[in-house]
């Protein structure tokens, strides 16, 4: 089952890197952690407007065309709204990186 399992979420991680790709100007890295059964993506950016985070939130939302059941959670993280722009500080020790797809 956990190999399942697994397999389902490295299909999803490559499900979001896909929708990523497209804003490789400012994604800078992607994540995952899992909890309880829900998924948390975490987007690192370089600084970006609210404009351009709502578009970001956008595309993520098309992961429910895919996996109409998925829980998730996004987590943008914008050097702008951290301390010395370490935006990374607030990454979880556990999270698992996901390579960002060409676009």
């Amino acid at each position: 089952m956990a190999v399942e399992k697994e397999a389902r979420l490295d299909e999803i991680a490559r499900s979001f890197s896909a929708l990523m790709a497209g804003a490789t100007e400012v994604v800078k890295g992607l994540w995952v952690t899992t909890h309880r059964g829900a998924i948390r993506f975490w987007i690192l950016t370089s600084p970006i407007d609210a404009e351009t985070e709502t578009r970001l939130y956008e595309r993520t939302a098309r992961l429910y065309d895919q996996f109409p059941d998925l829980l998730f959670d996004v987590h943008i993280l914008n050097p702008d709204w951290f301390a010395g722009g370490d935006a990374l500080s607030a990454l979880p020790r556990d999270a698992q990186p996901i390579s960002l797809a060409s676009s």
